[in-house]
């Protein structure tokens, strides 16, 4: 069955690379060349790319000559006359190498006849086969689908959307957390709206592929550490997905962050186009004639009203011009639905049931099920489960004081969240009195910079520089002055 597979596999790669056009192959050969450390790599000729690629003394130049058809077998060729372009190319161009390519078999009789009147001349050989394999090594990706762009794109997307995590931005004691990230649970999303006919409420359940397929903006919203930016990147990544699946799909998620837009000076416009330049430099309706763009609003909560209806106005006229569909996160849908002008769709997120609270431990202590039981059972025992919010952050918290501690879990909700504080900022895990010190000095300091965000409009974040400068002042004069850098030691992340 498995050796099956891998023939089918191996036939539907055949297939793909015989069916390129020369323009395609030209393009992904280049890209292939980059991949392997060639530098100047460049097309001279319709059938010719040359490349250098340096080695231990010297640099080594390349040219690649490619072959639209068959080199050998049944195939007449003047095998002298391609041995005497050959090592007319090579002269003109002083190449130490020259690879002869096709996507098509290059037989050993015909590698052996040439090879024998091109003496002074290195040839190397790189057919259907050895193409492949080459691609199977250095850019696995291009079996997905076709377009190159779009599957540079798909990479770099996937590679920002695992590393924007703010588990991540947290030092915890054990590499193990990082499973955090690799755990999603299917969220209980619910759709609210009016009835046309009878002017009455309704919900209704929806799955996240539902969601997907649904047509129209949406603003999913959810308390706070529910899940919605970890939802906001599954469905960027289950768009990827359907590019390699559906020969039909070439979507284009792209994931935009408040704080991206912040830097845009609110134009969420400028912000999408400059996550764009990798795979365009047009309008973003130029772009939309060749990919389904869908937006990823990762939240916009923080911002004034003013910058709020601006946001919101862009957003409807990508969706009314060029047909965009934008999700939008918030902890509020009703703080955002009166200014759009088009018919946004409301999705909330639920809090966990039983089931999902069992998926998400069964998931993080890898089936461990003794000690995910033992987990739950606590919980109930001090009825945390009804006094909590329960949502991924609040499990992710509670499992990993568990984990690393095995704490009891506290009877009251104030004792739980100093544990989540002394967690977050690496109080629970001192080993020395210079390292409580250091925390205790970490946790007077975050808490005066909460206090310096309640007092500043929109509660948003400081810059590295307003927050060093903040501090600088506030400790000036004081009796025990702080060594010059410490505010900025335990910075989470400021980009």
């Amino acid at each position: 069955m498995i050796e099956l597979t891998v023939f089918v596999a191996m036939i539907t790669k055949i297939e793909k690379i015989t069916g390129l056009s020369e323009e395609e192959l030209i393009t992904l050969l280049i890209k292939l060349l980059q991949l392997k450390g060639f530098s100047d790599v460049e097309q001279m000729d319709r059938y010719i790319v040359k490349g250098d690629q340096q080695n231990l003394l010297s640099k080594d130049h390349a040219l690649f000559i490619t072959f639209p058809f068959k080199l050998g077998g049944s195939v007449n060729q003047d095998i002298s006359s391609i041995g005497e372009n050959i090592s007319e190319i090579q002269s003109k161009n002083a190449a130490n190498s020259i690879f002869l390519f096709s996507k098509y078999t290059i037989t050993k009789g015909f590698q052996s006849s040439l090879s024998h009147q091109l003496t002074h001349i290195r040839l190397n050989y790189i057919d259907r086969d050895g193409f492949i394999s080459l691609v199977d090594e250095v850019f696995p990706e291009f079996w997905r689908h076709n377009d190159l762009h779009l599957i540079q794109y798909e990479k770099e997307f996937i590679d920002t959307i695992e590393k924007d995590s703010e588990w991540k931005k947290l030092s915890f004691p054990n590499e193990k957390y990082a499973k955090l990230l690799n755990i999603f649970i299917e969220p209980r999303l619910v759709r609210c709206y009016q009835d046309k006919k009878t002017n009455t409420p309704l919900t209704k359940g929806y799955s996240v592929a539902e969601l997907i397929d649904f047509d129209g903006p949406v603003v999913i919203d959810g308390n706070a550490g529910s899940g919605k930016s970890t939802l906001l990147k599954r469905i960027g990544r289950l768009l990827v997905d359907q590019n390699a699946t559906d020969p039909d799909k070439k979507n284009l998620p792209v994931y935009v962050t408040a704080l991206e837009i912040s830097n845009a000076n609110y134009d969420v416009k400028f912000a999408i186009q400059s996550k764009l330049l990798g795979i365009t430099e047009g309008s973003l309706t130029e772009l939309k004639k060749e990919y389904d763009i869908q937006l990823l609003i990762d939240s916009i909560d923080e911002f004034d009203e003013t910058q709020k209806r601006h946001i919101i106005s862009d957003l409807d006229d990508l969706s009314k011009r060029a047909h965009i569909k934008y999700y939008i996160a918030t902890r509020n849908a009703d703080s955002l639905i009166p200014f759009s002008q088009c018919e946004l769709n409301n999705f909330n997120i639920r809090r966990f049931n039983l089931e999902q609270i069992k998926l998400f431990l069964n998931a993080f202590f890898s089936g461990d099920e003794s000690k995910a039981s033992t987990l739950l059972d606590a919980l109930r025992d001090n009825q945390m489960l009804e006094r909590l919010p329960i949502t991924p952050l609040t499990l992710s918290l509670i499992s990993i004081l568990f984990e690393e501690t095995e704490f009891e879990i506290p009877a009251t909700i104030s004792d739980i969240y100093d544990n989540f504080n002394a967690l977050i900022i690496g109080k629970a895990v001192v080993s020395s009195k210079i390292e409580f010190i250091d925390i205790s000095f970490k946790e007077r300091i975050l808490s005066i910079y909460a206090f310096a965000l309640l007092e500043r409009p929109g509660h948003f974040p400081m810059t590295l520089e307003e927050f060093l400068n903040y501090f600088k002042d506030y400790f000036e004069g004081k009796s025990l002055p702080i060594k010059k850098g410490s505010p900025g030691c335990f910075i989470l992340s400021y980009s």
